[in-house]
């Protein structure tokens, strides 16, 4: 297909025709080639073979634009037409955003350039209308309420940044002022542990001797209440009441019966006494009296068997002895005198005061290392996240409820109730090399079901309030959240305003 361009001449000179003709050759008709793109001009010049692009191959320059594709490679010799699967055709789109399509969309019936170029055959009668200057005027108008929100976005930015640095610095003040109170309660610590020991070691003399002299009466008292015990069981024994236990006394107690024959011969009488024919009581409490109790009870002034106990009745046994010991304790307590308890009144103000002392210290230590944290953390070029440190915001899908707490936590909880599942913990920025404060990591959460532990990405996004707005999981177990908030905004630039006024953007 041979290009003809007809120039006509209604008046002029011939300085006219030798100027216009410079302009055809020197412009080589790049500029009448219809879909190519500004920026590949100087490849296309009239006259001149043209070689693909790729360099696969040198073609007459008329084969340019003539609906058959030579350059197999990438499709430059078909810049306006379909021919080439690879080609790409360039809207101009005045008033309006320009734009490269693939080649297979021109005369395809369907308007995609809003100047309507790709569809200059007109296929099934298909008229493209120039909407443009339309489109371009309300691209523009977005664009400018755009750079409207992302400048006052920018103005909240420089607030949160303002709010931000002085946390900061109220942060590092404190914990300088945390550490000279921290060295201040160390040193107090001391004097007070030294008062400790002072008023312990006198509080535990006076205390172990008055406990050991308790134990010792507690002790004599219960011996007495077993000699007590042994006399009365004496008494009822000795029942010819002259001062002696003999064996014919213990033959006449059938209960006292060893082999189970139901009589106590003089053997096992002999064998109760240790061997001798009478005891008088003191042999009798010191040698006799523990076998004879336990063979049989002395039980309001009468001998009586002792049953072998069941396995309940022995629990039962064991509990009225715990009882009955608790009941001898509360009957018995040990009562320290004036003095003893006037040094434990002072060791306990002593250590009372030191563990005052001790428990600041331990809360200043806390605070210490929470503040250590803090300021280990990069919020932002300027601070500007500092100011939403550890807050939480939440918001909720179809099913679940997600919280968001900055640098800290996100967590996912059923809207039908259930426990929260933690999806991560902060890790750290992962943003971009133009924006390195754009993308938050989270990861470490709880471990799914046969797989990898939760992890959440979160983006951020320029915006007048801080707002968690969409929550995700496009792979399992890895969760995507957006978040916008001033602190994203960044400040438009001059020319950004510009372009909003111009026809073309």
């Amino acid at each position: 297909r041979v290009k003809v361009m007809h120039v006509f001449i209604m008046a002029g000179t011939l300085q006219a025709v030798t100027v216009l003709l410079y302009l055809i050759v020197a412009g080589g008709y790049a500029n009448l080639i219809r879909g190519l793109h500004p920026n590949k001009k100087a490849f296309y010049k009239v006259g001149v073979d043209f070689t693909c692009l790729d360099g696969s191959l040198a073609i007459p320059f008329s084969f340019v634009n003539d609906d058959y594709c030579d350059c197999t490679g990438d499709g430059s010799d078909e810049p306006g037409t379909a021919a080439c699967e690879r080609g790409r055709f360039f809207c101009q789109n005045k008033g309006h955003q320009s734009l490269e399509l693939l080649s297979s969309r021109v005369n395809d019936g369907i308007c995609d350039c809003c100047d309507g170029g790709d569809e200059y055959e007109k296929v099934g009668g298909v008229e493209c209308p120039n909407t443009c200057e339309e489109m371009g005027h309300q691209a523009r108008e977005e664009a400018h309420k755009h750079l409207q929100l992302r400048q006052e976005g920018y103005s909240k930015k420089q607030e949160y940044s303002r709010e931000g640095k002085e946390k900061i610095e109220q942060s590092k003040e404190r914990r300088a002022e945390a550490e000279r109170e921290l060295e201040s309660l160390r040193e107090e610590l001391e004097v007070l542990k030294e008062a400790v020991n002072t008023a312990e070691g006198p509080e535990k003399q006076a205390k172990e001797e008055e406990q050991s002299q308790w134990e010792e009466a507690k002790e004599a008292k219960k011996q007495a209440r077993r000699r007590e015990e042994a006399l009365n069981g004496f008494n009822e024994l000795d029942t010819d009441s002259n001062g002696k236990v003999s064996v014919a006394e213990l033959q006449a107690r059938p209960e006292l019966d060893d082999d189970g024959d139901g009589e106590v011969n003089e053997e096992e009488a002999l064998e109760y006494l240790d061997q001798e024919a009478a005891v008088d009581f003191e042999a009798f409490y010191e040698r006799v009296w523990d076998v004879v109790s336990d063979k049989c009870q002395f039980h309001q002034g009468q001998w009586l068997p002792t049953p072998v106990p069941s396995e309940e009745e022995e629990e039962d046994e064991e509990e009225e002895e715990e009882d009955d010991e608790e009941d001898l304790a509360q009957d018995d307590v040990l009562e320290y005198n004036n003095a003893t308890r006037e040094l434990i009144a002072t060791a306990d103000m002593a250590r009372a005061a030191f563990k005052d002392v001790e428990t600041k210290k331990k809360d200043l230590e806390r605070e210490q290392s929470d503040l250590n944290k803090f300021l280990e953390l990069r919020f932002g070029e300027d601070g500007e996240y500092a100011s939403l440190h550890e807050k939480c915001f939440e918001m909720s899908d179809r099913e679940y409820v997600y919280k968001l707490c900055l640098f800290h936590k996100v967590t996912q909880k059923g809207k039908s109730g259930g426990r929260e599942t933690n999806l991560g913990t902060w890790g750290f920025w992962t943003g971009t090399s133009e924006d390195s404060f754009s993308v938050m990591k989270y990861d470490n959460g709880e471990k799914c079901w046969n797989g990898p532990s939760r992890s959440a990405t979160i983006t951020f996004k320029c915006g007048l309030e801080d707002q968690l707005v969409s929550a995700s999981e496009p792979n399992r177990c890895e969760y995507a959240m957006e978040f916008t908030t001033p602190a994203a905004c960044k400040q438009p630039h001059v020319s950004e305003w510009d372009a909003t006024t111009h026809t073309e953007l």
